[in-house]
């Protein structure tokens, strides 16, 4: 026996005569939850699905509740097939292009808000700076889950510029993963330490 593969009949009508579609968001326009007619159904648009956020009255963001990204807790949002970042999305689809090389950044340093009021442009060293002015960073050895100290960050660095040693082994050295350590050569952690 093969696998019954089930199709709702407006889905499939309307696939018929548009193409595929991301069956999630699919949306009835007519009102009326039986109909079938593919004229009456049109895809989700991506505001649309931004409107998945609640206001948190105290601060005035707007708190995405759909899924987050675990490593960073940022707002995930699929465009085109890709997993985005709900506040670049929300800054692009309000205010404007993303120029190349800068970051959306958050005034309330709020990670899930998509508010484009409290969204800016900046450059990772805006970002980092923005942290630790701000006192939100638990950066470096102020955060209680950081195995490594600032001295051994220096050391990894030089080590990663020598090239004698793989990522793996390094991270070894100082009992931290492999990923850790690609993250501190890559800058997305640790970047303010030369």
């Amino acid at each position: 026996g093969g696998k019954m593969i089930v199709v709702l009949p407006h889905i499939f009508l309307y696939e018929l005569e548009n193409g595929e579609v991301d069956a999630r968001y699919l949306d009835n326009t007519c009102g009326n939850e039986r109909c079938v007619n593919p004229s009456h159904h049109a895809p989700r648009t991506i505001e649309k699905r931004l409107e998945n956020y609640v206001v948190n009255k105290e601060t005035g963001c707007w708190e995405w509740q759909g899924k987050t990204f675990p490593e960073t807790g940022y707002g995930s949002i699929t465009v085109d097939g890709k997993n985005s970042l709900t506040h670049r999305v929300s800054y692009i689809i309000n205010i404007g292009k993303i120029p190349e090389g800068l970051m959306v950044l958050h005034k309330c340093d709020n990670r899930i808000c998509i508010n484009p009021e409290h969204l800016y442009l900046g450059t990772h060293a805006n970002n980092m700076r923005d942290m630790v002015n701000s006192g939100h960073s638990t950066k470096g050895e102020k955060n209680g889950m950081a195995l490594l100290t600032q001295n051994d960050v220096i050391e990894i660095k030089k080590l990663i510029k020598s090239r004698l040693q793989t990522y793996r082994q390094i991270g070894k050295r100082f009992g931290v993963s492999r990923q850790a350590i690609k993250d501190i050569a890559s800058g997305r952690t640790w970047a303010w330490v030369e």
